[in-house]
């Protein structure tokens, strides 16, 4: 059983990355008013830095159809680019239905206003009885940190949370009665504009367990490509951090924790977009993007001996940190800051101590010297007095 999840990270327009505090704009089928749309689920979050025009904006495409698979969506963009859907043709699945441009989108009547959200979440659900409800839960912030519920993954403020959930899992009889060992997968597709140049899974080991008990473990995938600005070269990244756990049921412990197997890179030269979102902004042919495959994060896996799904439970929760900038571990760990006091008092107070002992015993020696020095003086002016 595998669930397909496509990730598309598309760079419009560059400029400095700055943290500052943004405001997001929250629109639900924009510019949408025809009666397809009454079952459609699309959402755009904008995420902009309001007193300063020249930073870009962040656009969030959420979309959760009957007609495409799930698709989420990350561009930058200038501030001044508002996204136009024709929504005839994205009913259609053609090309070029999905688009920036400059000026006023036509129709706001599902914008709401503007309020100083600090974050937005958005639920979407699946109930399916013949296999499982789907829920995607998806987070958008104004700023960057950690999330509150584990596995606690940090999150900047361009970018998003998701975690996905599986609930009332149907395990067929066969499956139980033959002691087969059911595995889930879950394959993570990303397609980036221009030519690749880097691409790797990063892991990183470290002092991590304040935050996700018995994990020790983070793993990052960063996705460079080459994009063209007035015919200069320029190279960005774009991100998907994880953890290698899940949970089984929504108390989130280690005596509920499931053991993720991470995926390997799979280069794919082909996709077939028109059954997603995608090719509603892709206008090229396939063949000019870069398109990976992350193959089949695996749940359950043979060797993870603590859980078996078919015994155990029937829900999965598994979550991801999606950004368009680096997502930096070191500014939201408060373990790292503990480590370096400890050093400092394991090293720097016996060194403090030391110090003050050799300036102690310096002082002492020297002031012993300065007093036996008078003491002679005298002795030898009281010997001269006597002689005389």
């Amino acid at each position: 059983m595998a669930n397909r999840i496509f990730f598309v990270f598309i760079f419009a327009v560059f400029g400095t990355i700055v943290q500052s505090k943004r405001i997001l704009f929250y629109e639900q089928n924009p510019g949408c008013n025809i009666v397809e749309c009454n079952d459609t689920h699309v959402v755009h979050i904008t995420s902009e830095v309001d007193d300063d025009k020249n930073q870009s904006t962040y656009h969030n495409l959420w979309i959760f159809t009957n007609d495409y698979k799930p698709t989420i969506i990350l561009f930058e963009t200038e501030p001044k680019a508002k996204l136009s859907i024709d929504w005839l043709k994205f009913f259609q699945h053609e090309n070029n239905s999905i688009i920036f441009k400059n000026g006023s989108v036509l129709n706001i009547n599902f914008t709401e206003p503007r309020d100083n959200q600090s974050s937005i979440l958005a639920i979407f659900s699946n109930e399916n009885s013949s296999i499982g409800n789907f829920r995607f839960h998806l987070k958008s912030s104004a700023h960057s940190g950690r999330e509150q519920l584990l596995p606690k993954l940090i999150y900047s403020n361009a970018g998003n949370l998701l975690q996905f959930e599986i609930n009332d899992l149907f395990i067929p009889e066969s499956i139980k009665q033959n002691n087969t060992r059911l595995q889930l997968c879950a394959n993570l597709t990303t397609i980036l504009g221009g030519h690749r140049l880097n691409s790797q899974i990063e892991k990183f080991t470290g002092m991590d367990d304040e935050y996700t008990p018995g994990v020790f473990q983070r793993y990052l995938y960063q996705m460079e490509t080459i994009d063209k600005v007035d015919n200069n070269n320029q190279t960005r990244s774009s991100f998907i951090g994880w953890k290698p756990v899940a949970y089984f049921d929504h108390k989130q412990q280690i005596a509920t924790s499931l053991k993720v197997i991470s995926p390997s890179i799979e280069n794919m030269t082909t996709i077939p977009l028109s059954s997603s979102a995608l090719n509603g902004y892709f206008q090229s042919p396939t063949s000019s993007y870069t398109i990976n495959k992350l193959a089949n994060f695996r749940f359950n896996s043979e060797d993870d001996n603590e859980f078996d799904l078919t015994i155990n439970g029937t829900s999965i929760e598994f979550s991801l940190s999606l950004s368009l900038i680096a997502l930096s571990e070191t500014q939201f760990s408060t373990s790292m800051t503990i480590i370096i006091v400890c050093i400092l008092i394991g090293f720097g107070l016996p060194f403090i101590l030391l110090i003050g002992f050799i300036m102690f015993t310096m002082s002492k020696r020297l002031l012993s010297l300065f007093v036996g020095s008078g003491s002679n003086n005298y002795n030898l002016q009281h010997n001269s007095e006597s002689s005389g």
